[in-house]
């Protein structure tokens, strides 16, 4: 289906249309055979069309009655006796009536329907983007004021790299960007500045103990001093993800696969990058006081 240039609204009332032909396809031939003549099927039926059937017996509590029949539904799965909307739901007998005259209870039922097209897919990565964009953003803040403005690009520009290596390998897997991925997204920021942060407090400490060494020997240093820390922390996380990669099902694996990635990516970011980073800035601004005064 080729939905480009459409609108929005246009784009979800095509594929509504998919959908409805798609559950016509799965229904039994009773089913087909009830619908052909006039029933409504009571566990596809939308909110509008029950509250219709049933405006004619109860016209003022018409909605609530099918909102409650609806949650049944959701709860339960499927409908399978008019009994259970009494017993369950304290629906009177005089619904129950109507119900049985004008629906019929259908084979399939349908929790929830979830469209994701061309426009839909756009204004999903626009507000990822803008989510991510604004974490960036009030790490930098917050950085900047807690060290200094260094420390905070060097850690964004860190960031940045492990968001979007992490988006590279994503796409070549031909995966889905879904909003547990943008969750995934958002958690990798935060576990890779974790690490980060780790270092650049060793480093701010290790400027007062080592005023008299050089900053890139400071550097080394701290890295050294946190080096186990981060590989410890971050090997036991990237086991945890790995198993629920493996053995958590397909619900999650998405996210599981993101955070593999972003573990990885963020662990070696977080040694091989950062400091480099902020070493960089030290030479080419080459601050009088130093870094961390």
């Amino acid at each position: 289906l080729l939905t480009t240039g459409k609108s929005q609204e246009e784009e979800i009332e095509a594929h509504e249309i998919i959908g409805n032909k798609v559950i016509e396809a799965l229904r039994l031939q009773e089913d087909k055979a009830a619908l052909e003549k006039g029933l409504k099927d009571l566990n596809t039926i939308g909110e509008r069309g029950l509250t219709l059937i049933l405006e004619a017996v109860s016209p003022e509590e018409a909605s609530a009655i099918a909102q409650n029949i609806l949650s049944s539904r959701i709860s339960e799965g499927i409908i399978q006796d008019y009994a259970q909307l009494q017993q369950e739901r304290g629906i009177s007998q005089e619904i129950i009536d109507a119900l049985e005259d004008k629906t019929f209870l259908g084979s399939l039922a349908v929790l929830s329907k979830e469209t994701v097209g061309p426009q839909v897919g756009h204004d999903l990565r626009k507000k990822a983007t803008q989510a991510v964009i604004w974490a960036l953003i009030g790490m930098l803040i917050y950085i900047g004021v807690r060290f200094k403005l260094a420390y905070g690009v060097a850690a964004i520009l860190t960031l940045a790299h492990d968001v979007l290596i992490t988006l590279s390998i994503f796409s070549l897997t031909n995966r889905e960007i879904n909003l547990p991925v943008i969750a995934a997204m958002l958690t990798i920021v935060g576990y890779s500045l974790n690490d980060t942060i780790v270092i650049f407090v060793r480093v701010r400490d290790n400027l007062r103990i080592l005023r008299k060494h050089e900053f890139e020997r400071i550097l080394d240093t701290s890295i050294n001093q946190t080096l186990s820390r981060t590989v410890i922390t971050s090997g036991t996380t990237f086991l945890t993800v790995l198993a629920l990669f493996l053995f958590g099902g397909e619900v999650i694996n998405d996210f599981a696969f993101t955070m593999i990635i972003g573990v990885v990516t963020g662990t070696y970011s977080s040694i091989y990058q950062s400091c480099p980073l902020l070493h960089y800035w030290n030479k080419i601004f080459k601050p009088k006081k130093g870094m961390g005064k």
